[in-house]
């Protein structure tokens, strides 16, 4: 494969030395790329996601300073199939200017430059950038790729082809439809997988659940990867902990057994009156093999009327006391730890308050 390759004995850069080549890719290239699918073809784009934090309730994302309720961008951005990635999403559609998305082009135009330099910065990619994924059928296009990286990448398939499988960090994001996750509380759809689930359908007619439920195995086939985080919520207004999370992650013990594969699951925090050891991960209850991350759900959603127009409401998961405490605390110039206002919480429930 590489003795078709032009030495380019001209070139400075392509005649310096490979760990220096890399030294100044990695000045260009972002280490932290998201991967999507657009009119049934694969594109790349930058992450321009700052610091997610737990706190993080959806206000964040208001388009206006005073957060206007009828502030329809807000509105769209809240109901983002890309979580906490709707800035990303934007960028990949060209909503914003010009200069968030000069990465994307740096990492095209290098592509064409020359073969030893897309060897080079496929190879540094696959390295050291961070993989964002967003939905199941984007992961479900690369699993199924052909491309193969042993000795080097190949260059007779096409370039995400050739880097996926030997990436290092992979990044998925997560909002499914509540009536998927629902769906799995029928015994026979998590023991048939294959069979396609009731909810929002892909184009070939399967469940996006479905689909995530037959790709956790595949993720398996990822040799080189050595960190998973999976960011999970459902995209309706209801409470997260309505969802049995212990089975939408079952499929996530192969996984789990791999050697050297740090695995971490980002999920909303459960409310003390719909939990449950058999449905979720709890205090008391069997641990899973993997890392679980507890944050903040979501509290400002997206509604759409009759008419189409999109309109921001506001609704608390847990805790529910976070919105008073938030009030007192500006009337004081204080701040109450989120842990002392979920146990206090806590303890109300388990008194019976409602």
């Amino acid at each position: 494969m590489h003795a078709s390759i032009n030495p380019q004995l001209r070139s400075r850069l392509l005649l310096a030395p490979y760990d220096i080549r890399r030294a100044i890719y990695a000045h260009l290239i972002p280490n932290r790329v998201h991967v999507f699918l657009r009119g049934g073809k694969v594109h790349l784009s930058v992450c321009v996601a700052s610091r997610q934090e737990d706190h993080d309730d959806g206000f964040e994302r208001k388009s206006t300073p005073s957060g206007d309720s009828s502030d329809s961008i807000w509105a769209r951005r809240l109901r983002s199939s890309w979580g906490p990635h709707w800035k990303c999403e934007e960028v990949a559609s060209s909503r914003v200017d010009d200069n968030c998305t000069v990465a994307c082009g740096i990492i095209r135009d290098i592509f064409l430059v020359c073969k030893t330099m897309y060897i080079d910065v496929a190879e540094l990619l696959a390295d050291i950038a961070v993989f964002n994924i967003t939905d199941p059928n984007t992961l479900d296009r690369l699993l199924k790729s052909t491309g193969i990286c042993s000795s080097g990448i190949s260059l007779t398939s096409g370039f995400l082809a050739s880097v996926f499988p030997c990436i290092k960090e992979l990044d998925i994001t997560l909002r499914l439809p509540l009536a998927d996750c629902k769906a799995l509380d029928n015994p026979a759809a998590d023991s048939t997988p294959d069979i396609p689930l009731a909810g929002s359908s892909t184009a070939g007619g399967e469940s996006q659940l479905a689909v995530w439920l037959q790709l956790c195995p595949a993720i398996a086939q990822l040799k080189s990867l050595r960190k998973l985080r999976i960011w999970l919520d459902h995209a309706d207004i209801s409470s997260w902990s309505v969802v049995n999370e212990r089975a939408i992650l079952s499929p996530l013990g192969l996984l789990a057994s791999i050697p050297d594969l740090d695995i971490c699951i980002n999920l909303p925090k459960l409310h003390p009156r719909l939990e449950s050891p058999d449905r979720h991960f709890m205090e008391g209850s069997p641990a899973p093999t993997f890392e679980i991350h507890r944050r903040l759900r979501q509290r400002y959603h997206c509604e759409e009327g009759r008419n189409g127009h999109l309109w921001v409401r506001s609704k608390i998961d847990f805790p529910v006391m976070l919105e008073i405490c938030e009030f007192i605390d500006a009337l004081g110039n204080e701040v109450t730890p989120m842990t002392e206002i979920e146990e206090k919480e806590r303890a109300m429930w388990k008194r019976g308050v409602d």
